[in-house]
């Protein structure tokens, strides 16, 4: 058995904590190959959420090292005998890199919550990824650490468990309008629904020219901040500046439902949509991004490439983006049919959505590294192959069913 210890100030109603909800619900279900720890500096938030990860993770594995300085922390790590140390905080808020830096653990690597390499700090050996968010040929330029690439995809989410409820939207055939309104007559919605401190300028001149190409599309952003609307509306060209709109964030119960009214995601370029990305992914919504030049602007390209849609939603330049872009809001019967691919791999044929997969394939790379360290070598790019019994893990569909309660629970308090 791996001692895997998780440090995350995450465990609550976080975005990341939504997302290890169904990792830790099936990792205590698992063979128990991998044995997890969580270390977490943050209180109790008192959130449903925080109820139901404590007690998927369980309290005799659940350490708060809020309190404790760097030593008492590092020890506790120590004491619990922990082969490999998960860094799931990196540099955000509530970050114990401290800890890391004594070396509590044998093999440490970071994860998840900060998307992208630690650089300089020189205490993490390994960066979880895949083959299109962290490909080898560009490692020694853009990482300090060594790979360890998943085989499906690097991206852990918990949809099944806690937005199972979630049915994707029926497409609209655009043949029957009557000309009388409805879903059927309006134009294509383009939407963006990221921070908005991510669009830079040559991501928002693409939008334009979009609008300027498609006389009867409509740009939907959200007020994320409020202070960024006036700016960006400023910056608009008058032609096309009644046609972007904005709205403020959704109830999160019903935000996905609420998103699956736009037609077509448009990315932004140097910071993709991650967690935001998925977002509009499992609500049916296609979504069109640029890969880019770093870790932080391939992360779509890489839910996209999980589906099986790369070909169709991933560019390479700024002009390429544009024209795709343009051909799909032009064209509503391309869009329908890409809806409807991407629903059935989202839902059925790809692992991107498949969270008992995913922890399946991270126990493994959990092994394999510290399986490195144990033979006395030290750490290496290492690619993680397919599962052979890939084929047996739990369908999407079986996984809303097994959580049905929690997602009860989970929204019954939210109301």
């Amino acid at each position: 058995v791996v001692r895997v210890g998780l440090v995350s100030a995450d465990v609550g109603d976080t975005n990341v904590g939504h997302d290890l909800v169904g990792f830790f619900a099936g990792q205590r279900r698992s063979a128990r190959l991998v044995e997890m720890f969580v270390y977490t500096p943050t209180p109790d938030d008192g959130s449903a959420w925080r109820a139901e990860l404590v007690a998927a993770i369980g309290e005799d594995h659940l350490r708060f090292i809020g309190n404790a300085s760097s030593d008492e922390a590092a020890a506790l790590i120590r004491a619990d005998a922990i082969d490999v140390l998960v860094n799931l905080n990196g540099f955000v808020k509530y970050a114990r890199n401290d800890v890391f830096a004594l070396r509590p653990a044998p093999v440490q690597v970071v994860y998840k919550g900060y998307p992208g390499t630690m650089g300089g700090l020189g205490v993490h050996d390994y960066i979880v990824g895949d083959e299109t968010v962290t490909p080898l040929d560009r490692a020694a330029d853009e990482l300090s650490e060594r790979v360890v690439q998943l085989p499906n995809t690097f991206f852990l989410t918990s949809y099944p468990a806690a937005f199972g409820h979630v049915l994707p939207r029926p497409v609209v055939d655009p043949s029957s309008c009557d000309g009388g309104g409805g879903d059927a007559c309006r134009g294509t919605i383009l939407c963006d629904f990221n921070h908005l401190y991510k669009v830079t300028p040559d991501t928002f001149q693409s939008w334009v020219h979009v609008l300027e190409a498609v006389p009867d599309a409509r740009l939907w952003l959200l007020r994320l901040p409020a202070e960024a609307e006036a700016n960006l509306l400023a910056a608009a060209p008058t032609a096309v500046r009644d046609r972007i709109y904005f709205t403020d964030l959704f109830p999160l119960q019903g935000h996905l439902t609420a998103k699956q009214e736009c037609d077509l995601f448009l990315d932004t370029f140097t910071f993709n949509a991650h967690g935001t990305a998925m977002d509009a992914l499992w609500a049916g919504v296609p979504l069109l991004t640029l890969r880019g030049n770093s870790y932080q602007a391939r992360v779509a390209a890489s839910h996209l490439a999980a589906l099986g849609l790369a070909d169709d939603l991933v560019t390479d330049t700024a002009d390429a983006f544009i024209a795709r872009a343009v051909e799909l809001a032009s064209n509503r019967d391309q869009l329908n049919t890409l809806r409807s691919r991407l629903v059935d791999a989202a839902r059925s044929t790809s692992r991107l959505f498949n969270t008992a997969s995913w922890t399946a394939d991270f126990e493994a790379a959990m092994r394999a590294v510290a399986t490195v360290h144990r033979l006395g070598r030290p750490a290496r790019h290492l690619v993680m192959p397919k599962r052979q019994d890939e084929a047996v893990d739990p369908s999407i569909d079986e996984q809303i069913a097994a959580t049905a309660d929690m997602r009860q629970r989970l929204w019954a308090a939210a109301e």
